[in-house]
């Protein structure tokens, strides 16, 4: 039987495979295959994240993008740029999803980090604004 690793190596030797070039569809059997064995897959949520902070931490930025609608290539590049500055990352890769709900704007979900320019959640604090008041 395989020892057990602490979820901190996991995600290390994931991040080392990926920045070394292996294809993230093999690395990620691998991965699935160890925790199936070690009958660990109720962590594999954490393992995810931490191997997105390990990421992170290397200057690779793994996120998602919602949207309420399509966004142009411009904004989206712009967007990218955004994170690149701020977060001094190396690379951006932000996976997309439209999600109506959120009226208008974006909103970014990073490791660690939150951008949210959406319509829904301007509203919100507008609305918690006037109670107040």
């Amino acid at each position: 039987m395989a020892r057990r690793l602490s979820r901190r190596l996991l995600s290390t030797y994931v991040a080392d495979q990926l920045q070394a070039g292996v294809s993230a569809h093999d690395v990620m059997l691998q991965l699935a295959a160890y925790l199936l064995q070690n009958r660990r897959l109720n962590e594999h949520t954490l393992i995810v994240r931490d191997v997105e902070m390990e990421l992170a931490r290397r200057g690779q930025q793994v996120g998602s993008l919602h949207s309420a609608f399509p966004l142009s290539d411009q904004t989206k590049a712009a967007i990218t740029d955004l994170i690149t500055r701020e977060l001094d990352a190396k690379s951006v890769s932000l996976d997309e999803f439209i999600d109506p709900s959120l009226v208008g704007g974006y909103r970014v979900d990073l490791p660690g980090h939150q951008i949210d320019q959406t319509i829904k959640t301007q509203l919100t604090t507008l609305k918690t604004q006037f109670r107040k008041a």
